[in-house]
């Protein structure tokens, strides 16, 4: 026999028996300051994951809060050193590279973002410094994907030249990782290119 269950009540709490106290009133702020607010709500969203300062900023927007209340709590969170731009950058590269994704679709998403266009490229150009390159990355893409037997057949090289285009390398890129490129020209590509 089956028997219902009836909902228990909620037990009532006061304010010595360990009720949370909101996150304002714990950092000795007033709850009522609307800045207050918008930081206790950015920098939640901060504790999950990083943001660059535009995506920040509309989210706070879509939230309700203003512009100018949103640009001076990100101006508060920078102060701290809760926000960097750049930081963002090169852990978003470092992130993507991994995923076997190239410049191109990594400077896109960055402009989707909201990051400024000289800071995605800076990124990107010291990232490919440091690591040996955009072709010498598409290659171990390719190798990854499709093993280390150079495509003899066209339309095989033209499937695995697709591939590497959509994930966002040029060309060059392609043609050095699909070994179109001798070794010698590899070395001689510069490293500011993406």
């Amino acid at each position: 026999m089956l028997r219902k269950r009836r909902p228990r009540a909620a037990p009532a709490r006061g304010p010595g028996d360990g009720a949370a106290p909101d996150a304002a009133a714990d950092a000795g702020q007033s709850a009522g300051d609307p800045l207050d607010k918008v930081l206790a709500t950015a920098i939640a969203w901060l504790a999950r994951r990083d943001h660059c300062g535009a995506e920040l900023a509309t989210r706070l927007e879509r939230r309700g809060f203003g512009a100018a209340l949103a640009g001076q709590a990100l101006e508060a969170l920078r102060a701290r050193g809760y926000l960097d731009d750049e930081r963002y950058a090169r852990e978003f590269v470092r992130v993507h590279v991994a995923r076997g994704q190239g410049p191109l679709r990594i400077r896109y998403e960055l402009s989707g973002l909201g990051l400024a266009k000289a800071l995605a490229e800076s990124t990107l150009q010291q990232h490919a410094q440091e690591h040996g390159g955009w072709g010498a990355l598409a290659r171990r893409v390719r190798q990854r994907r499709f093993g280390d037997e150079w495509p003899a057949e066209a339309l095989e090289r033209a499937r695995q030249a697709r591939f590497l285009q959509s994930r966002g390398f040029s060309p060059d890129h392609i043609r050095t990782a699909l070994g179109q490129y001798a070794p010698d020209e590899l070395e001689a590509e510069p490293p500011d290119e993406a």
